[in-house]
């Protein structure tokens, strides 16, 4: 790989015509021995450039993702906190009962 020089974030790595038919017949032998029979042929496409998207999003925010999953968990345990509040809430579960039973009764 030699680097070429983009203005915007410095060296870029490029490949040369061989590396690259060799990265696209190794995805589309993935594609042949995977999806054979899970897709037709001509829809390979439909499902390969997805994949390779997703792929590329995951490399980009693998730096942060700890930091991403921890704030997820944070979340989601202040969220629990607020459910738990409302439950235990004597007059917020009768106010919600009683929503459930007019919904329900005829």
């Amino acid at each position: 790989m030699s680097p070429a020089k983009n203005e915007n974030n410095g060296a870029i790595p490029t490949v040369d015509q061989a590396t690259h038919n060799n990265i696209v017949s190794f995805i589309w032998g993935i594609a042949d021995d995977v999806l054979h029979d899970l897709f037709k042929r001509g829809k390979y496409p439909d499902v390969i450039l997805p994949m390779c998207v997703l792929r590329r999003m995951d490399a980009v925010l693998e730096p942060t993702k700890k930091a991403v999953l921890a704030t997820k968990k944070l979340l989601d345990d202040a969220r629990t906190q607020v459910y738990k509040q409302f439950v235990e809430n004597e007059s917020f579960r009768r106010f919600v009962g009683d929503m459930v039973y007019a919904l329900t009764s005829q």
